[in-house]
């Protein structure tokens, strides 16, 4: 732990020593991969959420005239 404020991953370096502890040699790395790989995910699922309850928000304004009467033309759907 003390060669963690020199590290330039300093979780995922210790993400690799529990991995290791935990699942034998080897696994530290194994288990780092997987969860910066469920972390992509994360992020990926937030921006697609983010961006669908904007639109949603911008239709409905659009609709209601609270800002320019455009965007709430984006369908034919009422």
């Amino acid at each position: 732990m003390t060669t963690a404020s020199g590290s330039a991953a300093p979780i995922g370096d210790m993400m690799i020593l529990v991995g290791n502890s935990v699942f034998g040699p080897g696994g530290g790395r194994i288990f780092m991969l997987v969860e910066a790989f469920t972390v992509i995910l994360a992020l990926i699922g937030t921006t697609l959420s983010c961006m669908n309850t904007g639109a949603r928000s911008l239709m409905r304004w659009g609709k209601t005239a609270k800002c320019q009467r455009t965007l709430g033309c984006c369908t034919r759907r009422a």
